[in-house]
């Protein structure tokens, strides 16, 4: 009873407070901007990503004041921190191009990350170490990261593209293999891409470093691809019951 109750206090708690952030962000924002001018929709976008640099630099004070170090492996370069650089191009940038697959890619890859870091992640390995201040802050920084998605699909920031796909999962790949090499240049810690990776160290084992590398990178397209295909298909959907609704209303 007792290690249900804390297994709660330092997994529920933390996944309450984040969802409740998501809901409730996604909500009032999606109401509030759905149908304002292009510009005004960014303005939650740069709210999220001045929140998120926040968060970063709380993280390095939490780990260099009470831990006396800041590790490589919570470096703001793994595949979660992707967002930190594409939101400020999105809101900034004055390449549709450029700004389409920046928006690919910060809606699909959070929309799947968001999914794993709450159903699958906390109860690997390697997380359970989380301090409950760190496990609470972790889990704030990935609902951000979903909210951010699901606004930008709410309120049509992103008009989906089968053809952006393969751009944005170019992308993941080279953000991929950039995370590895600079894992590998500061010892191999970088979570997620490096040999001591608790998440997918048992892939590391059964197949290799290189091996697994190239298993994940295929991974995470064919997983970007089925988010991508559900997104699209739901959103596709949603379009035609509108139709439906105004031919109904017509006649």
């Amino acid at each position: 009873m007792r290690q249900t109750m804390d297994k709660f206090i330092f997994h529920g708690i933390p996944n309450l407070i984040g969802a409740l952030f998501c809901v409730a962000f996604v909500w009032i924002c999606t109401a509030k901007f759905k149908k304002k001018s292009y510009n005004d929709k960014l303005k939650p976008l740069i709210f999220l990503y001045v929140m998120l640099i926040i968060l970063e630099f709380v993280k390095i004070f939490y780990h260099i004041s009470v831990q006396a170090q800041y590790p490589p492996q919570r470096y703001p370069i793994v595949f979660c921190s992707l967002i930190m650089f594409t939101y400020p191009i999105i809101c900034h940038s004055k390449k549709e191009n450029i700004t389409r697959i920046a928006k690919a890619l910060s809606i699909i890859p959070c929309v799947v990350i968001g999914a794993c870091y709450l159903f699958i992640l906390p109860n690997v390995s390697g997380f359970s170490t989380y301090s409950f201040v760190m496990n609470l802050h972790s889990r704030f920084y990935h609902f951000c990261m979903l909210a951010g998605a699901l606004y930008m699909i709410f309120v049509k920031l992103y008009d989906f593209r089968f053809k952006d796909f393969f751009m944005s999962g170019l992308s993941v790949g080279g953000y991929f293999v950039l995370c590895t090499v600079l894992s590998l240049a500061i010892g191999g810690n970088l979570s997620y891409f490096g040999p001591t990776s608790a998440p997918v160290q048992f892939l590391y084992n059964a197949l290799g470093y290189a091996v697994g590398n190239v298993v994940l990178i295929i991974l995470s397209v064919i997983i970007s691809f089925v988010a991508f295909a559900l997104i699209n298909c739901c959103n596709n959907l949603y379009k035609k019951r509108l139709e439906k609704q105004k031919l109904k209303n017509l006649l």
